[in-house]
């Protein structure tokens, strides 16, 4: 078996016989590392399968000399933690949903620009690039503080301002058509 340095170098060429090869290495380990975090057979092994994913994605920023197997539990750590967020988020959503007091004003089509709005929120977000992103869902779902989030992300408070203001920039920008769909529904509600 080939050592780290050269797996990584491999894989950085886009060999897949490097990403074979690590898979065959790692695979088990991560899905028990994963099951024991989730709990749910199915979801870890969607969490490990999704970490392989990545690392063939974005294989060339694999920094040379990262030990894979730490990289790798990393990951799925990372994964497990994207998807109790995304999870919060939806579920958060959906008691606002069923708390929001029905009247005949409500009509399906509501419904529906409310839904479309949460689905552009979410693929705006998700679109953000990964450490953007990671600094916007602990700074806005996870209530986190920049100081905070510096330290979790072991980066400089700076870069936290810098990237909740491009998040938020990004977010304006990507959901300006929304706009006057969220001035109704802020009227409309504030009425009530």
């Amino acid at each position: 078996m080939q050592d780290d340095i050269t797996l990584t170098e491999n894989l950085r060429r886009g060999d897949l016989k490097a990403l074979e090869s690590v898979f065959r290495s790692h695979y088990r380990d991560l899905l028990a590392y994963g099951l024991a975090l989730c709990h749910d057979p199915h979801e870890a092994e969607d969490m490990v399968q999704d970490v392989f994913f990545r690392i063939w994605e974005k294989r060339r920023q694999i920094r040379a000399g990262t030990s894979l197997k730490a990289y790798l539990v990393r990951s799925v750590r990372n994964a497990f933690l994207d998807r109790i967020k995304r999870d919060k988020v939806r579920t958060e959503y959906l008691k606002l949903l069923a708390t929001e007091p029905a009247s005949a004003s409500d009509t399906a089509e509501e419904y529906a620009i409310a839904e479309d709005l949460h689905a552009a929120i979410m693929e705006a977000v998700t679109g953000m690039p990964e450490q953007r992103r990671r600094i916007f869902e602990m700074s806005r779902f996870g209530g986190l503080k920049y100081q905070e989030i510096a330290k979790a992300l072991n980066i400089s408070v700076k870069t936290v301002e810098t990237q909740m203001g491009r998040a938020l920039k990004q977010l304006r920008m990507e959901l300006a058509e929304y706009l006057i769909v969220l001035l109704y529904i802020w009227t409309h509600y504030g009425e009530k």
